[in-house]
């Protein structure tokens, strides 16, 4: 019908026509029509809104428009749309909604309608069929109406919605009252966010951005006035997300109360190889609480590490029954540091059942060199110095993304750690808090991040690449000392200065570009990156300290900016395949052994018109040639220490 016009105009008004109902619409190019509502089908799997009705049999649900509804319609035209938005005025038996003009017309050829409405959508700047959206954090739980994300494609008014997401379904019974449920990709993968939606694909589906933060989970936190009771009744939970695959499956944690108030904290763990698919449901086993989790009165928590339970029976039993239950734990706020020093403890993952803890102290496990694993608890904001110095044996940990503050310390010497989540309220990266990591391989700095303090991440030497966010203004001194395996790093804009020794021993590290704007470049920053074949200098740098590029043995060349006035002591010390350089005007002075044993160094410029001080040893075994300006060559020739090199000395070719 509408699909052999070459083009439509879309305006809604006020009258209820059907969507067969047109009327003539006159402009230049002729056969053009307009109508005034339009009628929104929904095909088998166009889920928008669900009430879940029997959970007894899986997946059957009722999907239906509402009154209300809104949606957002655009065009393969690029306009700005944000305020395109129809809204259901009505809702047939037969679920056929009929949307009206709730803002502007719409216009083109093809036809792309949105549920929800959200100010993030956005149509790609250069390619019109690139929809930018965002997949947000929902879950669908009985009796609420959550939005999924669907979109139609047409060339007519017949709006055919389709899911781009996928689902989790997860049914939950034997918890007498709930208070919360959180589902977690084993592999701390990425769960929601920003994404795009191709829509030349004849199934559009929602794909995440790469540059998205991991470790992220979606929770559902039940307030005061709506928390369930559940008694023995099978309750059932969706979570919205995009088509992937948790290789490592995922885990739910669920926590509630029993018919006697006491605190029940659960957790069940999938099989691995769950695969998320667009429009598809992945079905998950009724998780029967008390069942699985063996529940008696009494309630207690099962320690894996006897030595833990231990420590926690003779802090925290306050019944004396020699046991630690839920409710005895969920009371803790503050462990202080019962658990320093324990070198014989290997696992606290019961540690996440301390609900109340907000902060790990400093110290708290200092020296726990045995322990391998632990979950901390959800609600923990602060990690405080030292918390896990010398935990040489902890392979993994997971930190809350309500942590806000990471102490000095905090992870040294955790020379097991492979990988770790910084969450995004971290604003600093303390004074050697990942020092020592030795195994750790990988590490995401989120974009809060304003410093990264000196000894950072000094000997991390499994670190291959990083990312530093913008926001960050100065790298510390010895921040990166010693991380070996570090190939690449980006610094961004915003940069000022890079600390002394900021750099030291990357040998792995082939090049890197410092940004406009960095005025100061410490003592010894590059020290024996001999890797390092080239680097680009910016203009704004002023200040490069001694030795900073001392044993770079595969630099090649480099271009030392016009207003830097020293070249420091071993500047360029056995820089051995070093070729060619231009000193600029601007430097005064040349240290002690800048040049030395820079055996390969065919030509040296030197712009200043006075000759630079120059320290002793300064070209020492360097055979090429020493150009200067010709009307300075007498000067250069008859100057202290320069007069050593007389022989070498020439004019500056025209």
């Amino acid at each position: 019908m509408c699909a052999c016009y070459m083009s439509i105009l879309m305006q809604f008004g006020l009258m209820a026509c059907s969507n067969d109902e047109f009327s003539d619409y006159n402009d230049d190019d002729g056969g053009i029509k307009s109508f005034t509502s339009f009628t929104a089908t929904i095909g088998d799997e166009a889920n928008t809104r669900a009430y879940l009705t029997d959970s007894s049999a899986e997946g059957k649900k009722q999907v239906l428009w509402t009154v209300n509804d809104r949606i957002i319609v655009f065009s393969d035209i690029k306009q700005n749309f944000v305020n395109q938005q129809f809204i259901a005025t009505n809702v047939t038996d037969e679920n056929v909604a009929t949307f009206d003009k709730y803002s502007n017309s719409v216009s083109g050829n093809k036809f792309f309608a949105y549920y929800p409405v959200t100010t993030n959508l956005k149509i790609d700047q250069d390619n019109p069929n690139i929809l930018h959206t965002s997949l947000y954090a929902n879950t669908i739980i009985e009796g609420e109406r959550i939005s999924i994300p669907m979109l139609a494609i047409s060339n007519d008014n017949n709006l055919k919605f389709k899911q781009v997401a996928g689902l989790i379904h997860i049914s939950i019974s034997d918890i007498y009252r709930l208070e919360s449920i959180k589902l977690t990709g084993n592999r701390n993968e990425s769960l929601y966010g920003n994404g795009t939606i191709d829509l030349t694909e004849e199934e559009p589906v929602f794909k995440l951005d790469d540059n998205q933060q991991s470790g992220q989970f979606f929770s559902y936190i039940i307030s005061d006035e709506e928390r369930q009771l559940l008694g023995n009744e099978i309750k059932d939970f969706y979570f919205n997300l995009p088509p992937m695959t948790f290789e490592d499956g995922f885990k739910v944690d669920i926590t509630g109360y029993d018919e006697n108030g006491n605190k029940i904290t659960y957790q069940k763990i999938s099989s691995p190889n769950q695969k998320i698919e667009r429009a598809k449901i992945n079905h998950y086993p009724v998780i029967r609480v008390n069942e699985e989790r063996g529940i008696d009165e009494s309630n207690f928590i099962k320690f894996a590490d006897d030595n833990v339970k231990a420590i926690c029976v003779e802090n925290w039993d306050t019944n004396g029954d020699g046991e630690l239950s839920y409710k005895e734990a969920a009371e803790v706020s503050d462990i202080s540091n019962k658990f320093c020093a324990k070198s014989e403890i290997n696992s606290f993952e019961e540690f996440q059942y301390f609900t109340e803890v907000t902060s790990i102290g400093n110290e708290a496990f200092y020296g726990c060199s045995s322990l391998t694993s632990i979950v901390i608890p959800e609600g923990v904001s602060s990690i405080g110095y030292s918390a896990f110095n010398g935990c040489s044996n902890l392979t993994s940990i997971a930190l809350p993304g309500g942590v806000t503050f990471i102490g000095t310390f905090a992870f040294n010497g955790c020379s097991s750690l492979a990988s770790i989540v910084i969450p995004e309220g971290v604003t600093s990266i303390g004074y050697s808090v990942f020092g020592g990591c030795s195994s750790l391989a990988s590490i995401e700095i989120p974009k809060g991040v304003t410093s990264i303090d000196d000894f950072a991440f000094e000997g991390c030497s499994s670190l291959t690449s990083l990312e530093i966010p913008e926001g960050v203004t100065s790298i510390c001194d010895y921040a990166f000392c010693g991380c070996s395996s570090l190939k690449t790093i980006v610094i961004p804009k915003g940069v000022t200065s890079i600390g002394n020794w900021a750099f030291q021993d990357c040998s792995s590290l082939t090049s890197i570009e410092i940004p406009e704007g960095v005025i100061s470049i410490g003592m010894g920053a590059f020290f024996d990156c001999k890797s390092l074949t080239s680097i680009v200098i910016p203009t704004s740098v002023t200040t490069i300290g001694d030795s900073a590029f001392c044993y770079c043995s595969s630099l090649t060349n480099i271009v030392i900016p016009e207003g830097v006035t020293s070249i420091g002591k071993r500047f360029f010390n056995d820089c051995g395949n070093l070729t060619s350089i231009v000193i600029p005007e601007s430097v005064t002075s040349i240290g002690k052994d800048a040049f030395c044993y820079c055996s390969n160094l065919k030509s040296l410029t030197c712009l200043a018109v006075n000759p630079p001080a120059l320290g002793d040893y300064a070209f020492w075994g360097m055979s090429g040639i020493i150009y200067v300006p010709a009307a300075s060559v007498d000067a250069y020739k008859a100057a202290d220490d320069w007069k050593d090199y007389a022989s070498q000395i020439q004019a500056i070719p025209e």
